[in-house]
């Protein structure tokens, strides 16, 4: 499959699992931290990227137990470890340099609450980061392999 294809159809499938992700984290941080509620969400979002990303984006390349080990492996560390960062370090930014972005997008979208607009832009940002990280490691390292007729 040609790149600019495969790129495309993991874009799709990336809306579709961060879209999943997100109802998630905005149910769970409506009552917990934003960090606990962003380790919940990608827990079950890790789970149904896998399957989604082995049926679609890398149809057409071998998958094996160990590749799926791989992917839990490395997916986990991006969302368990580097995207909570992300989100923490993107949290006490909100007070910040952060606050004029915020203010402006809650001035644009005013139906909606200054928290959902804040949750929204550090969810936004963390999975901007974690989705470009996450390509070039499946890419890369778990669905290398061709697969064999």
């Amino acid at each position: 499959m040609k790149t600019g294809k495969r790129v495309g159809i993991f874009a799709l499938v990336g809306i579709v699992n961060t879209l999943f992700d997100y109802i998630l984290f905005m149910i769970f941080a409506s009552f917990l931290s934003n960090v606990v509620a962003s380790l919940i969400s990608a827990t079950f979002a890790i789970v149904l990227a896998f399957f989604l990303h082995k049926k679609f984006t890398w149809g057409d390349r071998q998958t094996s137990r160990a590749s799926m080990i791989q992917f839990l492996v490395f997916t986990a560390a991006v969302m368990w470890g580097i995207r909570p960062f992300l989100i923490w370090g993107l949290t006490a930014a909100s007070t910040g340099f952060m606050l004029p972005l915020y203010e402006f997008a809650h001035f644009i979208l005013r139906f909606l609450s200054y928290d959902f607009v804040v949750r929204t832009g550090i969810f936004a940002f963390a999975t901007l980061a974690t989705l470009t990280i996450n390509y070039l490691l499946y890419n890369k390292i778990i669905f290398r392999h061709a697969k064999v007729d």
